[in-house]
């Protein structure tokens, strides 16, 4: 989350690299085949932080960037549910 710093404003998010590490939701949806809301809800409910935001334009421009979650702490989110989820199937 921002930061407001004293008498500076407001502190942004550092930029990440397009190096497949971080994942914006909307990509992280895509590849986990989950509805992009869910996702997003699950990583609130976990508390997942972000990892930074991402130039996803191919020029400079002001304005909000995607914030970009970790890949590895988005796939263990759908690990884990998966296994909630088979394992709520075997209760009689």
């Amino acid at each position: 989350m921002p930061v407001l710093a004293e008498r500076k404003g407001w502190q942004s998010l550092p930029f990440v690299d397009l190096d497949g590490q971080n994942w914006p939701l909307s990509v992280a949806a895509k590849v986990l085949d989950v509805p992009e809301d869910d996702l997003r809800h699950l990583v609130r409910i976990t508390g997942l932080e972000p990892a930074g935001v991402m130039r996803m334009s191919e020029f400079r421009r002001q304005g909000r960037q995607p914030r970009a979650y970790p890949a590895q702490g988005l796939i263990m989110i759908m690990e884990g549910l998966t296994e909630i989820s088979d394992r709520l199937r075997t209760i009689p």
